[in-house]
């Protein structure tokens, strides 16, 4: 039986597995260059607007470093810098990272192109695939 103590340590784990998943500080950085890009293109800044154009970045930048650590597993696992990220060490499932993944592209595509346009939508998905696929593709990051 589970208890209680170590539900919460399980939990607590597999929360900061997530959040490790999502490369905050890159995922962050992203977003506020976004929201710095909107600031300036704006003549009066509405901060709602500023608000989701940073959340939505964050949320697709989240969801293509994701997809990058899916496909780098077997690597990352012999890298000395990456072989403690949540994929190579079994503390998420690949499973798990595809759903957290697909969850953050979703909201964000919503975001991007509903409170937005389906011009910045689709740049967000464009990004993300760049990122996400051919980047890697291109043998980029070996």
């Amino acid at each position: 039986m589970i208890s209680e103590n170590n539900l919460s340590i399980n939990t607590a784990s597999k929360v900061k597995a997530y959040y490790e998943l999502l490369k905050f500080r890159l995922s962050a950085l992203v977003a506020f260059s976004g929201a710095f890009g909107y600031s300036l293109a704006v003549d009066t800044i509405d901060w709602w607007k500023l608000m989701l154009i940073s959340l939505g970045g964050f949320l697709i930048t989240g969801a293509a470093n994701i997809v990058n650590q899916i496909k780098e597993k077997e690597f990352d696992k012999l890298m000395k810098r990456t072989q403690g990220r949540p994929l190579p060490t079994d503390r998420l499932t690949i499973n798990e990272a595809t759903i957290f993944c697909f969850v953050l592209f979703v909201l964000a595509s919503y975001i991007l192109i509903f409170e937005f346009n389906y011009k910045t939508g689709l740049l967000g998905v464009l990004s993300f695939l760049l990122y996400g696929f051919v980047y890697d593709w291109l043998g980029c990051s070996y």
